[in-house]
């Protein structure tokens, strides 16, 4: 069994490839296709600051955005500053090199106190969970640098710990949960706690968050977020921010009733494991006896499996939990189920997963031609040449697998290597020709274009599409702000129930609809 020795030559010949391969499908056509969803928001309020010259004050349509803080955004305006402009490859690509960076520093601290094997399956594993290979890889979202941060700390509390450099421990893991704070919110507060609280109790040294290397710790931290409050109140009200973000979080876990509750303690554990497949496969081998006895005895994996168990437990109990909201647990969690499989000697596991890579690799190559029928992949391009190409990377798992020159798990990584490809193509192709995302670009460089540096305006309380008002706002080089009153030579978004209170000399220039209500865009002229 392949538990017992390190990776063959062939193995890292493959592993090298599968690294590289994976690498380039992270960044293939990542900024083919236009802003979706939250990242459409999260660019616009990082293009506002940037226009408004205040990196302090996070922005929405020129109003003060309380609910995120801005880390994330110095992040998307440093990489727009990298690339030179809000680009839809500048603003995800802080997000996919985050991912990596996580997968790296997985595989350079399990190598450390388990072995080569064990890290380089580990971060492989985690590099390919389903959820972010499909989903959180190709957006520019905040979930995947806050992993990073937040997993970061997780791993510093095992090794400084181990060595009992205390002082360092607090110091990073507080200056870590303050640059959290900053990025995302209270949810950091309560992953240091806990993590803190496994590792102590565990080591049987809990009298230590008690000295004074914790509180010097607590006071970095104090300091970190005081100073930038304090550079915040010079531009405007703090305690409106804090009211916001605590409103915010006791509300996510308060939301839903007693049936929505039990649905999600019922769904939430599946929707986990289901995410971080292809590792999940492998956790039948939990049903050995002397497995479960190997993960209690070591140190990493049992202080891994209970900092993902008490932190799962926060999200697991509040209906509001999402898979994104504990990717910083996705390392621990897959490690643990990697150091199992990677200790089973049971020849039952070794033909199971022989059997699982020749069931998916099958199932994959009879399905590719399917693609040619969906009538939605119309819009792609060169389907044909992508799929011949994909059945040359299969041929070659084919190979690989009936010489059994390589481990069958490695085959499996391998595959989704190939879907990756496949899956950033199809989605690239059909969400930059048929999706709402497209048309509200197109739509908003034609207003920009017909605008031509003219005052532009919300009139009331009108919002938005994310990716409407994004475009515009990077094209014209304006913010979107509300006014109350109509001002000559502007244009201006109005309400069709406030269509009255629009002057007789302004033209009608388009209509648009967003939750089912119509908005007039109107030049007054």
């Amino acid at each position: 069994m392949f538990s017992a020795q390190a990776f063959s030559k062939t193995e890292r010949y493959y592993l090298l490839a599968l690294l590289a391969f994976l690498i380039f499908g992270f960044f293939f056509r990542l900024g083919d296709y236009p802003l979706i969803l939250e990242e459409s928001r999260r660019a616009m309020i990082s293009l506002e600051m940037t226009l408004m010259d205040n990196v302090w004050v996070p922005l929405q349509t020129g109003d003060l955005y309380l609910r995120k803080p801005p880390v994330y955004n110095w992040i998307l305006i440093g990489s727009a500053q990298l690339f030179g402009s809000f680009s839809e490859f500048s603003v995800r690509f802080f997000s996919v090199l985050s991912h990596l960076l996580l997968a790296v520093v997985t595989y350079l601290f399990v190598r450390k106190y388990v072995g080569v094997v064990v890290a380089a399956l580990t971060a492989l594993s985690y590099l390919v969970a389903a959820d972010i290979l499909f989903y959180f890889s190709l957006l520019g979202e905040i979930d995947l640098f806050y992993a990073l941060i937040t997993s970061l700390g997780m791993f510093y509390v095992y090794h400084a710990g181990q060595q009992k450099k205390y002082l360092s421990l607090f110091l990073v893991v507080y200056g870590l949960t303050a640059l959290g704070f900053l990025t995302k919110g209270l949810s950091s507060l309560p992953f240091t706690a806990i993590t803190l609280l496994v590792f102590f109790i565990q080591q049987r040294e809990f009298k230590v968050l008690l000295s004074w290397r914790h509180f010097v710790g607590i006071l970095c931290f104090i300091l970190l977020m005081g100073g930038y409050f304090w550079k915040y109140h010079q531009y405007a009200d703090a305690w409106g921010w804090w009211h916001v973000l605590f409103e915010e979080s006791s509300n996510k876990v308060a939301s839903g009733g007693f049936g929505e509750w039990l649905n999600h303690l019922a769904v939430f554990p599946l929707d986990t494991f289901k995410n971080i497949m292809p590792a999940a496969f492998l956790m039948p081998v939990f049903f050995i006896k002397s497995i479960r006895q190997s993960i209690g005895s070591h140190s990493l994996t049992r202080y891994s499996l209970a900092v993902f168990f008490f932190n799962f437990c926060v999200y697991w109990l509040s209906t509001e939990g999402r898979s994104r909201y504990i990717y910083p647990l996705f390392p621990f969690l897959i490690l643990v189920i990697i150091y199992a499989y990677h200790q089973a000697l049971a020849g039952w596991v070794r033909k199971y997963v022989h059997g699982l890579s020749m069931g998916l690799l099958a199932l994959v190559s009879l399905a590719l031609p399917v693609l040619f029928y969906l009538p939605q992949l119309e819009v792609v391009n060169s389907l044909t040449e992508m799929v011949i190409l994909s059945y040359i990377f299969l041929a070659v798992l084919w190979w690989f697998l009936l010489r059994k020159s390589i481990q069958p798990y490695l085959i499996i990584l391998g595959l989704l290597a190939v879907l990756k490809i496949v899956f950033n193509s199809i989605l690239a192709d059909t969400r930059a020709e048929s999706s709402n995302a497209a048309a509200d670009k197109v739509l908003s460089l034609q207003w920009a274009e017909k605008m031509a540096g003219a005052s532009i305006y919300r009139y009331g309380d009108v919002r938005m599409s994310y990716g409407l008002v994004f475009y515009l706002e990077r094209e014209s080089k304006r913010i979107l702000k509300k006014k109350d009153r109509f001002l000559t030579n502007a244009f201006y978004f109005v309400h069709e129930k406030d269509i009255e209170e629009i002057p007789e000399s302004a033209e009608l220039i388009d209509v648009v609809e967003y939750h089912l209500e119509k908005i007039l865009l109107v030049q007054i002229k």
